[in-house]
Protein backbone atom coordinates (compact mmCIF):
# COMPACT_ATOMS: atom_id res chain seq x y z
CA UNK A 1 0.00 0.00 0.00
CA UNK A 2 1.30 3.46 -0.94
CA UNK A 3 0.49 7.14 -0.76
CA UNK A 4 0.39 8.98 -4.09
CA UNK A 5 1.69 12.53 -4.27
CA UNK A 6 0.44 14.52 -7.27
CA UNK A 7 -2.55 13.59 -9.43
CA UNK A 8 -1.85 15.17 -12.79
CA UNK A 9 -2.45 13.93 -16.34
CA UNK A 10 0.39 11.39 -16.17
CA UNK A 11 -0.91 9.78 -12.99
CA UNK A 12 -4.49 9.77 -14.27
CA UNK A 13 -3.37 8.03 -17.47
CA UNK A 14 -1.45 5.42 -15.46
CA UNK A 15 -4.50 4.52 -13.38
CA UNK A 16 -6.43 3.99 -16.61
CA UNK A 17 -3.68 2.03 -18.39
CA UNK A 18 -2.59 -0.28 -15.56
CA UNK A 19 -4.46 -2.82 -13.42
CA UNK A 20 -3.82 -1.25 -10.04
CA UNK A 21 -6.20 -2.44 -7.31
CA UNK A 22 -7.70 0.53 -5.49
CA UNK A 23 -6.72 -1.02 -2.15
CA UNK A 24 -3.07 -0.55 -3.15
CA UNK A 25 -3.53 3.20 -2.67
CA UNK A 26 -4.12 4.47 0.85
CA UNK A 27 -4.20 8.17 0.13
CA UNK A 28 -3.78 10.68 -2.72
CA UNK A 29 -2.17 14.06 -2.07
CA UNK A 30 -2.74 16.94 -4.48
CA UNK A 31 -2.89 20.48 -3.15
CA UNK A 32 -4.81 21.84 -6.14
CA UNK A 33 -7.47 19.14 -6.40
CA UNK A 34 -7.99 18.82 -2.66
CA UNK A 35 -10.00 22.05 -2.62
CA UNK A 36 -12.61 20.53 -4.95
CA UNK A 37 -13.52 17.41 -2.94
CA UNK A 38 -12.52 15.04 -5.74
CA UNK A 39 -12.57 11.27 -5.15
CA UNK A 40 -10.79 8.45 -6.94
CA UNK A 41 -12.91 5.42 -6.16
CA UNK A 42 -13.48 5.78 -2.42
CA UNK A 43 -10.24 7.68 -1.88
CA UNK A 44 -10.58 11.40 -1.29
CA UNK A 45 -7.80 13.64 -2.57
CA UNK A 46 -6.32 15.68 0.29
CA UNK A 47 -3.74 18.43 0.66
CA UNK A 48 -0.21 17.82 1.92
CA UNK A 49 -1.01 19.96 4.95
CA UNK A 50 -4.02 17.82 5.73
CA UNK A 51 -1.92 14.68 5.37
CA UNK A 52 0.69 15.98 7.82
CA UNK A 53 -2.03 16.95 10.32
CA UNK A 54 -3.55 13.47 10.18
CA UNK A 55 -0.45 11.42 9.48
CA UNK A 56 -0.99 9.11 12.46
CA UNK A 57 -4.18 7.78 10.82
CA UNK A 58 -2.25 6.48 7.79
CA UNK A 59 -0.36 3.19 7.76
CA UNK A 60 1.82 3.46 4.67
CA UNK A 61 5.36 4.82 4.77
CA UNK A 62 5.85 4.62 0.99
CA UNK A 63 5.30 7.68 -1.18
CA UNK A 64 4.81 7.45 -4.97
CA UNK A 65 5.43 10.77 -6.72
CA UNK A 66 3.45 11.39 -9.90
CA UNK A 67 5.12 14.61 -11.08
CA UNK A 68 8.31 13.78 -12.99
CA UNK A 69 9.45 17.38 -13.43
CA UNK A 70 9.12 18.06 -9.70
CA UNK A 71 10.27 14.69 -8.42
CA UNK A 72 13.47 15.86 -6.76
CA UNK A 73 11.79 18.96 -5.33
CA UNK A 74 8.97 16.90 -3.82
CA UNK A 75 11.40 14.26 -2.60
CA UNK A 76 13.44 16.89 -0.74
CA UNK A 77 10.25 18.30 0.77
CA UNK A 78 9.20 14.85 2.00
CA UNK A 79 12.63 14.07 3.46
CA UNK A 80 12.52 17.32 5.46
CA UNK A 81 9.43 16.09 7.29
CA UNK A 82 11.43 13.20 8.75
CA UNK A 83 8.55 10.79 8.07
CA UNK A 84 10.03 9.00 5.06
CA UNK A 85 13.19 7.06 4.25
CA UNK A 86 14.78 8.07 0.95
CA UNK A 87 14.35 4.57 -0.51
CA UNK A 88 10.60 4.76 0.19
CA UNK A 89 10.11 7.80 -2.05
CA UNK A 90 9.81 6.56 -5.62
CA UNK A 91 8.72 7.88 -9.00
CA UNK A 92 5.47 6.49 -10.34
CA UNK A 93 7.05 4.90 -13.44
CA UNK A 94 9.12 2.67 -11.16
CA UNK A 95 6.11 1.74 -9.02
CA UNK A 96 3.90 0.68 -11.95
CA UNK A 97 6.40 -2.00 -12.96
CA UNK A 98 4.70 -4.09 -10.25
CA UNK A 99 1.40 -4.14 -12.18
CA UNK A 100 0.25 -5.44 -15.58
CA UNK A 101 -1.12 -3.13 -18.23
CA UNK A 102 -4.88 -3.19 -18.64
CA UNK A 103 -4.50 -4.43 -22.21
CA UNK A 104 -2.36 -7.35 -21.04
CA UNK A 105 -4.84 -8.12 -18.29
CA UNK A 106 -7.86 -8.11 -20.60
CA UNK A 107 -6.08 -10.23 -23.19
CA UNK A 108 -4.73 -12.66 -20.62
CA UNK A 109 -6.01 -15.50 -18.48
CA UNK A 110 -8.54 -13.47 -16.52
CA UNK A 111 -10.30 -12.28 -19.66
CA UNK A 112 -10.17 -15.77 -21.15
CA UNK A 113 -11.76 -17.23 -18.02
CA UNK A 114 -14.55 -14.65 -18.16
CA UNK A 115 -15.18 -15.34 -21.83
CA UNK A 116 -15.33 -19.08 -21.13
CA UNK A 117 -17.93 -18.54 -18.41
CA UNK A 118 -19.94 -16.31 -20.76
CA UNK A 119 -19.83 -18.91 -23.54
CA UNK A 120 -21.07 -21.60 -21.16
CA UNK A 121 -23.89 -19.38 -19.95
CA UNK A 122 -24.92 -18.50 -23.51
CA UNK A 123 -24.91 -22.19 -24.46
CA UNK A 124 -27.14 -23.00 -21.50
CA UNK A 125 -29.64 -20.26 -22.31
CA UNK A 126 -29.60 -20.91 -26.03
CA UNK A 127 -30.03 -18.72 -29.08
CA UNK A 128 -32.99 -16.49 -29.83
CA UNK A 129 -35.65 -18.53 -31.62
CA UNK A 130 -36.54 -17.93 -35.28
CA UNK A 131 -40.09 -17.13 -34.20
CA UNK A 132 -38.89 -14.29 -31.95
CA UNK A 133 -36.88 -12.88 -34.89
CA UNK A 134 -39.48 -13.16 -37.64
CA UNK A 135 -40.36 -9.44 -37.62
CA UNK A 136 -36.97 -8.11 -36.52
CA UNK A 137 -35.32 -5.28 -38.47
CA UNK A 138 -31.70 -4.17 -38.68
CA UNK A 139 -31.16 -0.48 -37.94
CA UNK A 140 -28.05 1.56 -38.69
CA UNK A 141 -27.97 3.30 -35.28
CA UNK A 142 -29.62 3.08 -31.88
CA UNK A 143 -31.56 6.36 -32.15
CA UNK A 144 -33.43 5.01 -35.18
CA UNK A 145 -35.41 2.83 -32.74
CA UNK A 146 -36.76 5.97 -31.05
CA UNK A 147 -39.04 6.63 -34.03
CA UNK A 148 -41.04 3.57 -32.97
CA UNK A 149 -41.74 4.91 -29.47
CA UNK A 150 -45.36 6.18 -29.37
CA UNK A 151 -45.68 9.92 -28.92
CA UNK A 152 -46.63 11.15 -25.43
CA UNK A 153 -45.28 7.97 -23.86
CA UNK A 154 -43.89 7.42 -20.40
CA UNK A 155 -40.22 6.46 -20.79
CA UNK A 156 -37.10 5.89 -18.71
CA UNK A 157 -33.40 5.83 -19.45
CA UNK A 158 -31.41 3.81 -16.94
CA UNK A 159 -27.77 4.87 -17.04
CA UNK A 160 -27.77 8.33 -18.62
CA UNK A 161 -24.02 9.17 -18.55
CA UNK A 162 -23.57 12.52 -20.34
CA UNK A 163 -27.15 12.55 -21.60
CA UNK A 164 -26.37 12.16 -25.32
CA UNK A 165 -29.04 9.50 -25.82
CA UNK A 166 -31.41 11.29 -23.46
CA UNK A 167 -31.49 14.14 -25.99
CA UNK A 168 -32.26 11.74 -28.84
CA UNK A 169 -35.19 10.18 -26.98
CA UNK A 170 -36.62 13.57 -25.98
CA UNK A 171 -36.24 15.11 -29.43
CA UNK A 172 -37.50 12.15 -31.47
CA UNK A 173 -40.14 10.49 -29.27
CA UNK A 174 -41.34 13.62 -27.45
CA UNK A 175 -42.42 11.65 -24.36
CA UNK A 176 -45.01 12.91 -21.92
CA UNK A 177 -42.73 11.85 -19.06
CA UNK A 178 -39.04 11.03 -19.06
CA UNK A 179 -37.30 9.52 -16.01
CA UNK A 180 -33.51 9.84 -15.92
CA UNK A 181 -32.17 7.11 -13.64
CA UNK A 182 -28.53 6.86 -12.61
CA UNK A 183 -26.30 6.46 -9.58
CA UNK A 184 -25.28 10.13 -9.98
CA UNK A 185 -22.35 9.52 -7.65
CA UNK A 186 -20.72 12.66 -6.35
CA UNK A 187 -17.38 10.91 -6.80
CA UNK A 188 -17.81 10.52 -10.56
CA UNK A 189 -15.58 12.97 -12.44
CA UNK A 190 -16.72 11.89 -15.92
CA UNK A 191 -16.85 8.89 -18.24
CA UNK A 192 -14.56 7.20 -20.75
CA UNK A 193 -11.60 9.43 -19.93
CA UNK A 194 -13.60 12.66 -20.33
CA UNK A 195 -13.54 14.35 -16.92
CA UNK A 196 -16.20 16.89 -17.82
CA UNK A 197 -17.80 17.11 -14.38
CA UNK A 198 -14.45 17.67 -12.69
CA UNK A 199 -13.39 20.25 -15.26
CA UNK A 200 -16.62 22.20 -14.71
CA UNK A 201 -16.44 21.85 -10.92
CA UNK A 202 -19.79 20.06 -10.87
CA UNK A 203 -21.20 16.73 -9.79
CA UNK A 204 -22.68 14.36 -12.36
CA UNK A 205 -26.20 15.25 -11.22
CA UNK A 206 -25.55 19.00 -11.34
CA UNK A 207 -24.08 18.75 -14.84
CA UNK A 208 -26.97 16.64 -16.13
CA UNK A 209 -29.61 18.93 -14.60
CA UNK A 210 -27.97 21.96 -16.15
CA UNK A 211 -28.15 20.38 -19.60
CA UNK A 212 -31.81 19.38 -19.25
CA UNK A 213 -33.04 22.32 -17.21
CA UNK A 214 -35.87 23.23 -19.60
CA UNK A 215 -37.31 19.69 -19.54
CA UNK A 216 -37.12 19.61 -15.76
CA UNK A 217 -38.83 23.01 -15.44
CA UNK A 218 -41.61 21.87 -17.76
CA UNK A 219 -42.04 18.74 -15.60
CA UNK A 220 -41.32 16.45 -18.54
CA UNK A 221 -38.15 15.09 -16.93
CA UNK A 222 -37.66 13.73 -13.44
CA UNK A 223 -34.35 12.52 -12.05
CA UNK A 224 -34.13 9.44 -9.86
CA UNK A 225 -30.87 8.68 -8.08
CA UNK A 226 -29.79 5.22 -6.96
CA UNK A 227 -29.35 1.58 -7.96
CA UNK A 228 -31.30 0.81 -11.13
CA UNK A 229 -33.63 -1.93 -9.90
CA UNK A 230 -34.25 -0.18 -6.60
CA UNK A 231 -35.29 3.00 -8.42
CA UNK A 232 -37.61 1.05 -10.71
CA UNK A 233 -39.30 -0.56 -7.71
CA UNK A 234 -40.74 2.85 -6.85
CA UNK A 235 -42.96 2.97 -9.96
CA UNK A 236 -46.40 1.37 -10.44
CA UNK A 237 -46.65 -1.86 -12.41
CA UNK A 238 -47.43 -1.55 -16.13
CA UNK A 239 -46.30 2.08 -16.11
CA UNK A 240 -43.66 2.46 -18.83
CA UNK A 241 -44.11 2.40 -22.60
CA UNK A 242 -40.36 2.32 -23.24
CA UNK A 243 -37.18 1.82 -21.21
CA UNK A 244 -33.57 2.15 -22.32
CA UNK A 245 -31.25 0.02 -20.18
CA UNK A 246 -27.55 0.87 -20.00
CA UNK A 247 -26.69 0.15 -16.37
CA UNK A 248 -24.37 -2.55 -14.95
CA UNK A 249 -23.56 -5.13 -17.62
CA UNK A 250 -22.76 -8.26 -15.59
CA UNK A 251 -25.30 -11.07 -15.90
CA UNK A 252 -26.64 -10.86 -12.33
CA UNK A 253 -27.27 -7.12 -12.54
CA UNK A 254 -28.90 -7.28 -15.97
CA UNK A 255 -31.13 -10.14 -14.75
CA UNK A 256 -32.21 -8.09 -11.72
CA UNK A 257 -33.06 -5.17 -13.99
CA UNK A 258 -35.02 -7.42 -16.34
CA UNK A 259 -37.02 -9.00 -13.54
CA UNK A 260 -38.25 -5.61 -12.35
CA UNK A 261 -38.78 -4.31 -15.89
CA UNK A 262 -41.11 -7.23 -16.60
CA UNK A 263 -43.37 -5.76 -13.91
CA UNK A 264 -43.01 -2.06 -14.67
CA UNK A 265 -43.16 -2.05 -18.50
CA UNK A 266 -46.56 -2.37 -20.14
CA UNK A 267 -47.62 -5.41 -22.16
CA UNK A 268 -46.25 -4.78 -25.64
CA UNK A 269 -43.92 -2.08 -24.36
CA UNK A 270 -40.36 -1.67 -25.63
CA UNK A 271 -37.11 -2.37 -23.79
CA UNK A 272 -33.90 -1.35 -25.53
CA UNK A 273 -30.75 -3.02 -24.22
CA UNK A 274 -27.35 -1.44 -24.81
CA UNK A 275 -24.20 -3.52 -25.42
CA UNK A 276 -25.84 -6.68 -26.68
CA UNK A 277 -22.53 -8.30 -27.62
CA UNK A 278 -19.97 -10.89 -26.47
CA UNK A 279 -17.56 -8.37 -25.01
CA UNK A 280 -15.31 -9.02 -22.02
CA UNK A 281 -17.45 -10.12 -19.06
CA UNK A 282 -20.75 -8.66 -20.31
CA UNK A 283 -23.81 -10.74 -19.44
CA UNK A 284 -26.31 -8.80 -21.53
CA UNK A 285 -26.63 -11.49 -24.25
CA UNK A 286 -27.58 -14.44 -22.01
CA UNK A 287 -29.85 -12.28 -19.81
CA UNK A 288 -31.78 -10.90 -22.80
CA UNK A 289 -31.94 -14.28 -24.54
CA UNK A 290 -33.34 -15.72 -21.32
CA UNK A 291 -36.04 -13.02 -21.22
CA UNK A 292 -37.07 -13.75 -24.79
CA UNK A 293 -37.04 -17.51 -24.23
CA UNK A 294 -39.05 -17.43 -21.00
CA UNK A 295 -41.68 -14.86 -22.03
CA UNK A 296 -42.01 -15.36 -25.76
CA UNK A 297 -41.12 -11.70 -26.24
CA UNK A 298 -40.32 -10.47 -29.73
CA UNK A 299 -37.20 -8.83 -31.13
CA UNK A 300 -38.10 -5.60 -32.93
CA UNK A 301 -34.69 -4.19 -33.85
CA UNK A 302 -30.97 -4.85 -33.77
CA UNK A 303 -29.16 -1.50 -33.83
CA UNK A 304 -25.63 -1.32 -35.18
CA UNK A 305 -22.88 0.84 -33.70
CA UNK A 306 -19.48 1.78 -35.08
CA UNK A 307 -17.84 0.90 -31.74
CA UNK A 308 -19.56 -2.49 -31.32
CA UNK A 309 -21.87 -1.27 -28.54
CA UNK A 310 -24.86 -2.64 -30.45
CA UNK A 311 -28.41 -2.47 -29.09
CA UNK A 312 -31.27 -4.94 -29.21
CA UNK A 313 -34.88 -3.79 -28.85
CA UNK A 314 -37.47 -6.18 -27.44
CA UNK A 315 -41.27 -5.96 -27.49
CA UNK A 316 -42.27 -7.32 -24.09
CA UNK A 317 -44.69 -10.21 -23.94
CA UNK A 318 -45.94 -10.33 -20.35
CA UNK A 319 -48.85 -12.71 -20.51
CA UNK A 320 -48.67 -14.87 -23.65
CA UNK A 321 -46.00 -17.55 -23.30
CA UNK A 322 -46.24 -18.88 -26.84
CA UNK A 323 -42.65 -19.06 -27.96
Amino acid sequence: MVIIYGFGQHMNAILEDYCIPINEIECIIDNGLSERSIYIGDIKIISFESYLSNRDTFKSDKMVVGAKARFQEIKDELLKTGYFWEENIIYVDEWIKNFPRTSDFLNGSVAESRKKDLRQMCNQVGLISDNALKNAKLLNCREAACYSIPLNSVVAEIGVAFGDFSKKILQIAKPRKFYAIDMFSEKTTGFWGKNIFYENNMTHEEWYKQNFNSYIKNEVMEIRKGISWECMEQFPDNYFDYVYLDAAHDYNSVSKDINILKQKVKEGGMIQFNDYNYRDWYGVVPAVNELIRDTGSEVLFYCLSIDNTNDIVVKLNKYNNDK
